[in-house]
């Protein structure tokens, strides 16, 4: 026996072409156990596709096995999966008799398997795969698709498929760090066609790296200062200066979701002193008893300036430190004149 199974061409009708997805049945009457010569005859069927490759094989059996009406044929493969084989046409049996001369063939004429009216399926799109996203065609005039998401090639035994519903012609699938996906895709219509062949997409592992947290904000020291050099005691510093020192926005281990970066005047004089002291060492921390004077001022909600004046020896000091508070640090910048006494 034998039989053509086929979809229909694009104007939704039967021919007598077979294309990529059809597939030939062809059976034939396997031989009976020697001494048994009277055993129900026993059937060999073989799948091929459209250039003649078998696809699978099987078995079937007449009424005497089976219970039922006629021969009965079940065949399972992943190839048929998806091929809306609506056309089936071609099919004739032939029976011969050992010890007789010639033999007999049936015809069948061709039929549908469905209604003869029914459209035919959508087209499958052409499906393409670039980097780590898919682009097809379109296919029909249905927005919507159905994209399958293998883990083994088609065919493959055990394979696990997903299926995604997507609007539009380009999808990007879920990553699969370290593993590869085999695609497909179709319209989302009853016997639509699947795209072939699948594509697939292999994801590279994920390295993560740990990188060490950053080291804290170094409080910038008071070499490399720009403008008037101060004459007087020896290692004093110039008179304009800048730098950094940790505050608790930079300090923090965790960076808070929103920092504040708020700095209140009465916070800014807390700091004004560290500057000096950084700054100025013993020409600061040695300074005449009650002679520091301090003035601060906001000139926007994280910016403070601060007039000071202090007496160290023959000398008095007076001037501005202007504070910024950021993520990194408080940024301060000093205008200090130094002045000899006048004795009286």
């Amino acid at each position: 026996m034998a039989a053509n199974f086929s979809a229909r061409n694009g104007a939704g009708k039967c021919d007598h072409v077979l294309r990529r997805g059809d597939v030939r049945f062809e059976g034939s009457e396997l031989a009976r156990a020697v001494g048994f010569p009277d055993d129900p005859p026993r059937y060999g069927v073989t799948v091929l596709d459209g250039s003649g490759a078998s696809l699978t094989g099987g078995i079937y059996e007449t009424d005497d096995l089976t219970g039922v009406k006629g021969p009965s044929m079940q065949i399972q493969s992943t190839s048929l999966i998806g091929g809306a084989l609506r056309c089936v046409w071609g099919v004739s049996a032939t029976k011969s008799v050992s010890g007789f001369v010639g033999s007999s063939r049936d015809d069948v004429d061709d039929f549908g398997l469905g209604p003869s009216d029914a459209p035919g399926p959508t087209a499958a799109p052409a499906l393409s795969a670039t980097g780590s996203t898919l682009t097809w065609s379109q296919a029909g005039n249905l927005p919507t698709y159905e994209v399958a998401i293998s883990a083994a090639p088609e065919g493959s035994p055990g394979r696990n498929t997903t299926y995604v519903e997507v609007t539009g012609t380009t999808f990007n699938p879920p990553p699969a760090p370290g593993a590869t996906r085999w695609y497909s895709v179709r319209v989302k219509a009853p016997d639509s066609l699947w795209a072939r062949p699948e594509v697939s997409i292999s994801f590279p592992a994920v390295v993560t790296i740990v990188e060490p947290p950053p080291p804290p904000p170094a409080i910038t020291p008071p070499t490399g200062a720009t403008g008037t050099t101060n004459s007087g005691p020896t290692g004093t510093p110039a008179a304009v200066g800048a730098g950094l020192l940790p505050n608790p926005v930079s300090a923090a281990s965790t960076p808070a979701p929103k920092q504040d970066l708020t700095l209140r005047t009465g916070v800014a004089k807390n700091v004004a002193r560290r500057v000096l002291t950084t700054r100025y060492g013993k020409f600061f921390t040695k300074r005449a008893n009650k002679s520091f004077k301090i003035a601060c001022e906001s000139l926007t909600d994280s910016k403070v300036r601060c007039d000071v004046r202090w007496q160290y020896s023959k000398y008095s000091y007076a001037g501005t430190i202007t504070i910024t508070r950021k993520a990194t640090g408080d940024a301060w910048r000093t205008v200090i004149k130094r002045k000899a006494i006048k004795k009286s």
